[in-house]
């Protein structure tokens, strides 16, 4: 027998759907009227690895000159994912505003595009650096139901025109979250592929999820966050290929970064669930137990959305351990934690010597593991040794890396080189000047020069020129 507490729980989720989509406007629909043309951000399907590489040029002995991949990308001390569930407008109102000092509306449902009214501007952006001054800003994962619907709205991430009443991410409002680092994930399929609990019918469902999102914005997909803890979606997405690694709350494997040798494919990690604003603190206390190991592992948390509130924990992460603090931690999604490890796992440092000249590069086998056009996060840390100090050493790079940074460490005698390999770097950097020319404002201006400053400095001093 159902209890009365149930009925009335059943009941008061009924009166919230239906309000919810009744304040939707079927007209803005527009269900059969042509779709809006998106920017496309999809992965490189044909890279150069011949063409990214660092020659490092010294009066000491280039035999002695070794190079290897950080344990950590930036060599940082933990790696922490923040993943957003059942694309919330709040992903992009609240928590991408506020991490990327973005006008934060007092309008809950503000979408791209959307003039403001009143609000507030953060302090300061949420982030940490790449160890040699660079910012990285927190990105943000987006688990995503891309062919949803109801009995009212027949695309919900799909909807023509979102009023300030829509509380749901359109597509459009996922680009900026992608371009700053973000990463979009499998997560609900629809309800006719996994009623009756046929495991084909699920993968089918991926098929159709990939379909729609390499149409509107051309990226594809490679991770499953497991929707519900159904273990159905982990069984089916264990032998589809094109899912390379999973996570859910109720994952078995837990990664210890700093000793992990073999690569993520097909690992079923651990996430935590962190959904009441009235216990940021407890959030925050888990996160440093887990920082203040020797060897903490790779922590994971989500939620279904991102209130004002909840932010104060990624100020707080940010003020401790990012860049406000010990600048100590790798915040990044789960997209670009596996594929470092396929890089460290995979892609051996290759060395040539030529005279006074040593030159590595990345020895790069793409294969079903990581396709190249589903590589989003070229970029990587080499610790070079070998190197009593920096006296009459140049470093030059190769035409395909697009950013970089370095800085020598004496008290181990080891010189950090981050190599950003992405040709999206350079399209970014282009994308948000062209924004900042039609738009001017310090806003605008901000996020230009969030992707110029990443730019290698020869490739920096135009883009510098025409904004200044």
């Amino acid at each position: 027998m159902v209890s009365i507490e149930k009925k009335f729980c059943i009941c008061l989720g009924l009166l919230l759907f239906i309000f919810i989509t009744a304040c939707v406007d079927r007209d803005n629909d527009l269900s059969q009227s042509p779709e809006e043309d998106l920017i496309k951000l999809s992965g490189t399907s044909l890279f150069n690895w011949q063409d990214a590489y660092v020659t490092i040029s010294t009066n000491q002995s280039v035999n002695l000159i070794s190079a290897n991949y950080a344990p950590l990308k930036y060599d940082k001390h933990m790696v922490l994912s923040y993943t957003i569930d059942d694309v919330p407008i709040t992903a992009y109102s609240r928590a991408f505003a506020i991490i990327n000092k973005h006008f934060v509306d007092y309008i809950q449902n503000f979408h791209v595009g959307f003039k403001h009214t009143t609000g507030i501007m953060p302090e300061k952006t949420l982030g940490y650096t790449d160890g040699c001054g660079t910012e990285i800003r927190f990105p943000l994962g987006l688990a995503i139901w891309a062919t949803n619907s109801n009995s009212v709205i027949s695309d919900i991430m799909g909807y023509r025109i979102p009023g300030t009443t829509y509380p749901y991410l359109v597509w459009k409002d996922v680009i900026p979250i992608i371009d700053f680092g973000g990463d979009i994930y499998f997560h609900d399929v629809n309800l006719r592929y996994v009623k009756d609990g046929n495991l084909d019918s699920i993968r089918t469902g991926f098929d159709y999820a990939q379909a729609r999102t390499t149409e509107r914005i051309g990226r594809k997909i490679k991770t499953l966050v497991v929707p519900g803890g159904d273990k159905k979606y982990y069984q089916a997405a264990s032998v589809y290929n094109p899912i390379t690694i999973m996570s859910d709350q109720g994952g078995t494997d837990f990664i210890y970064p700093k000793k992990q040798t073999t690569d993520l494919h097909k690992k079923y990690m651990s996430r935590q669930y962190f959904d009441k604003d009235e216990k940021i603190a407890d959030y925050f206390d888990q996160i440093k137990t887990n920082y203040e190991s020797d060897n903490p592992y790779w922590f994971q948390f989500f939620n279904h959305g991102a209130s004002l509130t909840f932010m104060e924990l990624l100020r707080r992460i940010n003020d401790t351990y990012g860049k406000d603090g010990t600048d100590n931690i790798w915040f990044a999604t789960i997209d670009e934690v596996y594929e470092y490890y396929h890089f460290k796992a995979n892609y051996p440092i290759q060395k040539t010597i030529e005279g006074n000249k040593a030159t590595f590069r990345i020895e790069a086998a793409p294969d079903y593991k990581l396709p190249e056009e589903c590589t989003y996060h070229r970029d990587f840390t080499l610790l070079v040794t070998g190197l009593d100090s920096m006296n009459g050493v140049t470093l030059t790079f190769g035409p395909n890396v697009y950013g970089y940074s370095y800085k020598y460490r004496p008290e181990d005698k080891t010189l950090m080189i981050n190599l950003n390999c992405n040709p999206s770097l350079l399209e970014r950097a282009q994308r948000y000047t062209d924004i900042y020319k039609d738009s001017p404002s310090d806003e605008s201006k901000a996020d230009a020069l969030y992707f110029i400053n990443q730019l290698s400095p020869e490739r920096r001093t135009v883009f510098l020129n025409s904004i200044n």
